[in-house]
């Protein structure tokens, strides 16, 4: 979502204009005043910044590309899809799809199919996560990583996964949701 949109709102709610209270370079702390229907007033907090992508490939024999790193706010190691921001120089979501799968993974795609988006958290973030499946992915490069990245790159039977969600190894919201848009088709 650009900063020009707004989430929209029941039009008996009132929102105030925006103020920047800190930038960085990849989001910005904003607040703004809301003044609910019946007139209680308050400051809202929230995160402004670019939508993310996020990318299921799946190769021709069925397996899903996962990988895997560490986190270091939570301090854990994370099993995702490949995934990231969607760039200033990125032509669109879709252009952005295949850039961070190819980065994380050294894959590409045949062709990519968008699920939709989601909202990262409504509640304190304004952007979304648009949702690629990535048909007949191959390994095409080696991985092109951030120096602060660490990936390994996982392939997983489509029942593996399954199990690995329901055994909570899973963890990252976004990419529940990502998978849950292309499981539930």
């Amino acid at each position: 979502m650009n900063e020009n949109e707004k989430i929209s709102a029941s039009p008996a709610w009132q929102i105030g204009p925006d103020t920047v209270l800190h930038a960085t370079p990849y989001f910005d702390l904003v607040s703004h005043e809301v003044t609910t229907p019946a007139g209680h007033s308050a400051d809202y907090f929230y995160m402004r910044g670019r939508d993310w992508i996020k990318v299921i490939p799946v190769t021709s024999d069925g397996k899903v590309i996962l990988i895997d790193q560490f986190r270091p706010i939570s301090n854990t190691m994370s099993l995702e899809i490949p995934g990231g921001v969607i760039d200033e120089t990125d032509a669109s979501p879709e252009a952005a799809a295949r850039r961070e799968l190819l980065e994380e993974t050294g894959y590409t795609a045949e062709r990519f199919e968008y699920l939709g988006w989601v909202y990262n958290n409504p509640a304190i973030f304004s952007n979304r996560s648009h949702v690629f499946l990535a048909h007949n992915a191959q390994i095409s490069s080696d991985q092109k990583l951030d120096p602060t990245e660490e990936i390994a790159v996982v392939p997983y039977e489509r029942k593996d996964l399954l199990s690995e969600i329901a055994n909570g190894r899973v963890k990252h919201s976004i990419v529940l949701a990502a998978l849950n848009l292309w499981l539930v088709r």
